[in-house]
């Protein structure tokens, strides 16, 4: 049986010669993925998070020919995606990030648990740098090593493994709780 990675790349080499129901495949198998990323990226806009999305599956079929196989087809997907949005970007340069998608987290807490503790992990999202939250976002929820969000990202890995260390602390220093300063007499 094919890994994803090998079925994913007979879908792309299918893209390569003009089949369509391949194309609809990858869309539908990387959808959702490059929703979640694209959402944060775009200060969820969701209209133009639509829109970048129908941009890199423009860009698969038109490019496919092109993909070599040096980088999983999921890495090769998302930096087109990645692209794509930074262009979209720069084409709106007053956008702001946002605070969380629209997305359950499941778990034993009781519902007033669940909705604090979403509301204070996206508050200390919002606080992050648009830099640090595309690192978590592609290690923690996209699955990706840090080799490939390197590629995606378009960084030395020791830039990634940066990134991600002070997106780590960031997120440690906006949800710890605060703690009254010490009597020093």
């Amino acid at each position: 049986m094919l890994s994803d990675d090998a079925a994913d790349r007979a879908l792309v080499a299918r893209v390569a010669t003009g089949d369509q129901d391949a194309l609809r495949r990858l869309y539908e198998a990387y959808y959702p993925r490059l929703w979640r990323y694209l959402w944060y990226a775009l200060a969820g806009d969701a209209t133009l998070t639509e829109e970048v999305i129908q941009d890199c599956c423009l860009a698969v079929w038109h490019n496919a020919h092109k993909y070599r196989g040096t980088a999983k087809v999921a890495t090769w997907i998302f930096q087109i995606a990645h692209n794509r949005a930074a262009n979209a970007r720069r084409a709106q340069p007053n956008m702001t990030i946002p605070l969380s998608p629209e997305t359950d987290f499941p778990g034993t807490d009781s519902l007033e648990d669940l909705v604090i503790n979403r509301v204070l992990l996206s508050e200390a999202l919002g606080h992050l740098a648009p830099i640090h939250q595309a690192v978590l976002d592609l290690f923690f929820y996209q699955g990706f090593s840090l080799a490939e969000i390197a590629d995606i990202l378009h960084v030395p890995i020791g830039t990634v493994k940066s990134r991600l260390h002070h997106a780590r602390r960031a997120l440690l220093h906006h949800l710890a709780p605060a703690t009254p300063q010490q009597d020093r007499s």
